[in-house]
């Protein structure tokens, strides 16, 4: 029994050094084929031990362009997609006539709404329980228990212009424009002649074979220029204030509506017009032979991929599109950003739950995570340097000053005079200290309002409490105040000592640290208890959550703990930090080292540029074009694409931040996917095969 035994628990020991080495293969192919490296997990035990570390490698594959994936149509022309108003549901819709309802993350079951016995070549929802599908040039409303009902618009239908509660729009070539009750019938507004027509802020625009049209709503139409070139295309922005027209031979003409009617907001020769469409950030002009960027941005798209505008979507900041070179391209204020190479054209591209889901030709869905794939990117003044960021902004000094500059609008606010810092950032508030002479003025500023406040003045040293809403001066050469930045007033603690000034103190509980040479002086803030410590080189005194002060002295950290002293020697000791998991130590060599409530060691590699969470135990570092994030609780760890020479972490490690120079970098850290919950995946020209109803991903051999 015990030679079986025995032999069992060497096959467990070897299966679980397979999964091991399984995992590390996984890992090194994150950068260079994410798709295969996820393809790797597949192959672990549902029960191996190595799934914790194999989120971390599924999590990195996901930033890296590889998509969640699902067989939802057969093999077809092509799939379409349509997004409910809250975003929370996506359609799609092939040529087997199925409408399908499916969760944007594509994790949950799909649901079969209706079968039209025509493919389903457009689909736009009107209110939560129903949509409008073009299907064989004709329109039906399809309600989501599965109704169909034929609407009456008087001809055929190419394309649906505006669809919402009151009223359709819909046009073709043979019946023009066609503004139609929302469940059809006797026509609003006819216009037979239209070729072209949009939907904006304040009525419509159509084109005619020389002209362009402006209809405002309950007016008459007018006409906006006789042109004796045809006009070809025409779109609208996003919030529908502006809209361009191209023309066969050029131009592209915009305009911008104003309170007494359109004026023309610029205009762009460009031979050859095919198309334009408004992207992400500008106009996207598309001839038969180049593209051209019109505004803001002036600089060529990928050729390869964006020859035509097939899908597009929008949201603030960014534009996603995809022409007949397959794959997605991301079109951003910032610039562009390549979504994967897939093999199989994109027929559908929508935006819905924070996800972007696209269908391909042949019928699948892919979806990614936007936060996963594009960081916000917050432009950073000349001169500039990051210090952190919370209550939605980024925090930096300058030459001028400190600024907080606004993630979501890029809005720059000056704060303070030059010489300022941020020593602390809590949830709710800022520090700031500003210099005059030998002392400093410190002011709290509240981290959303931005309201300020002065809380001391003639301070001649400060440092943050670990929970970053208090902070302690110190006021000449022995007297320190501790301030709660929440309710500004009196100190709510006065210490002072004839003995030691308080030249260098620390975070901690509620108690005062004071430090002069190899003497440290420990100080109850209720009961005035004084304990006094000598460490012979003594550089910095910490004391972490359970009241245990930490010393850093020359290659080692003398540890103090209810009158215990030990030792744990390190080389090259830098900075110690306090986390939720214990003593973080930072070392020149390019490591740290956590040491637990226990006293016991964990090492890792990581690079010159660490930030470490206060409140969460999390750390992350800049290393090889990307940056490294890991739960010290669970050893998780993710890697993020991006060329960052800086990091940082939000205070409750939700956010992180990288330099990039000219630009700040914010990922968003949600919560890691389960790797064993995947259903299917496609990306680029490895051509995964997705099989329905199985989580197994299989690849050709290389």
């Amino acid at each position: 029994i015990s030679e079986r035994d025995a032999a069992a628990l060497a096959r467990a020991d070897e299966a679980a050094r397979a999964d091991e080495l399984l995992v590390e293969r996984a890992d090194a192919l994150v950068d260079s084929d994410p798709l295969r490296a996820v393809a790797l997990l597949k192959q672990l035990r549902p029960a191996s031990s190595s799934w914790v570390q194999a989120v971390g490698t599924f999590d990195s594959a996901l930033s890296r362009g590889v998509a969640r994936g699902k067989v939802a149509h057969v093999a077809g022309r092509g799939t379409s997609l349509g997004v409910s108003p809250d975003g929370r549901s996506v359609i799609s819709g092939s040529d087997d006539g199925k409408l399908i309802l499916h969760d944007p993350t594509l994790t949950k079951p799909s649901r079969l709404i209706a079968t039209l016995d025509k493919q389903p070549d457009e689909i736009v929802w009107t209110d939560a329980s129903s949509l409008i599908v073009v299907a064989g040039l004709r329109a039906f409303r399809v309600r989501l228990d599965g109704a169909i009902t034929p609407l009456d618009t008087g001809g055929r239908v190419s394309a649906v212009v505006e669809s919402t509660s009151r009223q359709l729009a819909v046009i073709s070539k043979e019946n023009g424009l066609r503004v139609l009750p929302a469940d059809g019938g006797t026509p609003i507004r006819v216009v037979p002649e239209a070729r072209e027509a949009v939907r904006v802020a304040t009525g419509w625009v159509w084109t005619l074979a020389d002209a362009v049209v402006y209809a405002a709503d309950g007016a008459q139409p007018i006409t906006l220029g006789q042109y004796p070139n045809l006009p070809i295309a025409v779109a609208t922005d996003r919030d529908r204030r502006r809209f361009a027209v191209g023309f066969f031979r050029g131009p592209v003409i915009e305009w911008e509506l104003r309170p007494d009617g359109p004026v023309v907001r610029g205009e762009w020769t460009v031979p050859a017009i095919v198309q334009v469409s408004y992207i992400g950030p500008g106009l996207l002009a598309l001839g038969d032979r180049r593209q051209q960027w019109l505004t803001p941005k002036r600089e060529p798209v990928d050729a390869s991929l964006l020859d035509t505008v097939l899908v597009r979507t929008t949201t603030a900041t960014c534009g996603f599109a995809s022409g007949l070179g397959g794959g997605i391209l991301a079109i951003c204020s910032y610039g562009t950003h390549r979504i994967g190479t897939l093999a199989d054209r994109i027929s559908g591209l929508v935006l819905a739950d924070g996800h972007l889901v696209a269908a391909t030709r042949t019928g699948t869905l892919l979806s990614w995570k936007l936060d996963r794939l594009l960081p916000r990117r917050v432009p950073a003044p000349a001169g500039s340097s990051p210090l952190a960021l919370g209550g939605g902004r980024i925090w930096m000094t300058s030459r001028s000053g400190l600024i907080a500059v606004e993630i979501a609008t890029g809005v720059i606010t000056q704060l303070g005079e030059p010489g300022n810092a941020l020593p602390c950032f809590g949830r709710d508030h800022a520090v700031l200290a500003s210099m005059t002479g030998s002392t400093s003025r410190i002011t709290s500023i509240h981290a959303t309002t931005l309201e300020r406040m002065v809380i001391a003045e003639g301070v001649t040293n400060y440092a943050c409490w670990a929970d970053q809403e208090r902070i302690i001066v110190v006021k000449g050469a022995s007297t320190l105040e501790v301030i709660d930045l929440r309710k500004p007033g009196p100190p709510v603690a006065t210490v002072s000592s004839a003995e030691m000034p308080f030249s260098v103190m620390a975070r901690g509980h509620w108690m005062a640290l004071a430090m002069k040479g190899d003497r440290i002086e420990r100080i109850d803030l209720d009961t005035q208890a004084r304990i006094e410590l000598r460490v012979a080189d003594a550089r910095q005194v910490v004391v972490d959550e359970r009241g245990r002060l930490a010393i850093r002295a020359r290659d080692r950290v003398v540890l103090w703990d209810n009158g215990k002293l030990s030792e744990v020697p390190i080389a090259g000791i830098g900075p110690v930090h306090v986390n939720p998991a214990g003593l973080v130590v930072i070392s020149g060599d390019q490591s740290l080292t956590v040491i637990d409530d226990h006293g016991q060691t964990r090492s890792f590699a990581t690079a010159r540029e660490i930030s470490v969470s206060n409140e969460q135990p999390f750390v992350a570092w800049s290393e090889n074009h990307g940056v490294t994030v890991i739960d010290l609780g669970t050893g998780l760890m993710r890697r993020i694409a991006g060329d960052v020479n800086q990091v940082g972490l939000s205070p409750d490690a939700t956010q992180l931040w990288g330099n990039a120079g000219d630009t700040i970098l914010v990922w968003s850290l949600t919560q890691p996917d389960d790797p064993q919950s995947l259903r299917g995946l496609l990306d680029r020209e490895t051509n995964a095969i997705v099989q329905r109803g199985s989580t197994k991903v299989e690849l050709p051999e290389p």
